[in-house]
């Protein structure tokens, strides 16, 4: 059974972000903006639980450990290139790069 089903969520999120605003320049509908921090927000409160009911049950081992952080890493991406189109950084192509790569 498939541990972390809330990492892909946040990716599914922000791909409907940037539909609207593909180059990161154009404003996106508020209800996108709205739904992406729902999203957000919803992703963080399952990560922070599944840890802890893994532990609770005594099912914790490292490799779940190693499986949640490279989710956790693999979302950052989505979510720092979400934050780039919500303030329309797509101007400044310099910092976009910088942002979403570091």
């Amino acid at each position: 059974m498939f541990k972390d089903r809330h990492a892909l969520r946040v990716p599914e999120m922000n791909l409907r972000k940037t539909l609207y605003s593909p180059d990161a320049k154009t404003e996106t509908p508020r209800w996108a903006l709205a739904f992406c921090a729902l999203g957000l927000f919803i992703y963080q409160s399952l990560d922070a639980i599944d840890g802890k009911q893994a532990r609770r049950t005594g099912t914790a081992n490292p490799l779940g450990e190693l499986f949640d952080h490279g989710c956790d890493s693999l979302s950052t991406v989505f979510v720092a290139l979400s934050a780039c189109i919500a303030i329309q950084i797509g101007y400044y192509p310099g910092w976009m790069f910088f942002q979403v790569t570091v």
